[in-house]
C-alpha cells in the first residue's frame, strides 16, 4: 500500500483476500478420513515431524498431508479436487501451514493453526493476519500443544473481517461500476 501510494501520489485501498469473501461450505467436500491434523505446506518441514505426529497422536488424529507427498504423515494426498481440498481444511482438527491460503482457509473455518515460516511468504501472511487483526508468531520448534496455548480470537477476528469483507466488497462493487462506466461510451 504505501509502495503504491508513494508512486502514484494516490489513497490505495486495501482489501481482504476473496478467500474470506466466499462461503465455501456449499462445494467443499470431504476427505474419507474422519479425525486428522491437516498439513498444506510447500516445504517437507521434517525438523517438525515428531512434534506435528507427537500431537496428531495424543489426540487420535490421523496426519494428513494434501497437495504434496510428505513421508512422514499418516495419509497423503498428492493430488486432491478443488472440493476436495475446502473439505479437508473445513473436517481438519487442526491445521500446519507455511502457506497464505492455508492459513486464511483455516482462519476462516476456525481451526486450530500452526504457522511456520517460509522466506517468501512470511510477509504476506504476516500482514493478513494483523489486517484481520490476529498477531500469531510463526512456529519455531517445540511442542504443538504449548504453540496453540496461544489461543487464536476467532470472535474477534470474525467480527473485523465482517467489518473488512463489507468494506472489501463495497469497494469492489465501486470499482467494477467505474471499469463498466469507463466501458460504455
Amino acid at each position: 500500500q504505501q509502495i503504491l501510494e508513494t508512486a502514484t501520489n494516490r489513497k490505495v485501498d486495501v482489501v481482504l483476500d476473496p478467500t474470506m469473501l466466499y462461503d465455501f461450505k456449499t462445494v467443499s467436500r470431504p476427505l474419507k478420513e474422519k479425525r486428522y491434523f491437516l498439513l498444506y505446506t510447500f516445504s517437507a518441514w521434517p525438523q517438525y515431524a515428531d512434534a506435528v505426529r507427537q500431537y496428531a497422536k495424543a489426540r487420535g488424529l490421523q496426519v494428513v498431508s494434501i497437495g504434496r507427498y510428505c513421508d512422514w504423515a499418516d495419509r497423503s494426498y498428492e493430488v486432491a479436487s478443488v472440493y476436495q481440498w475446502y473439505g479437508a481444511f473445513e473436517n481438519a482438527e487442526g491445521v500446519f501451514t507455511d502457506s497464505f491460503h492455508g492459513t486464511l482457509f483455516a482462519i476462516k473455518n476456525k481451526k486450530p493453526l500452526v504457522v511456520v515460516s517460509r522466506e517468501d511468504k512470511k510477509f504476506k501472511i504476516r500482514d493478513a493476519l494483523e489486517q484481520m487483526g490476529c498477531t500469531l508468531p510463526f512456529y519455531t520448534g517445540g511442542k504443538i500443544a504449548d504453540y496453540l496455548s496461544e489461543n487464536v480470537n476467532y470472535a474477534r477476528i470474525e467480527g473485523k473481517v465482517e467489518i473488512l469483507a463489507k468494506d472489501s466488497l463495497n469497494f469492489l462493487s465501486r470499482a467494477i461500476k467505474d471499469a463498466e462506466r469507463r466501458t460504455v461510451k
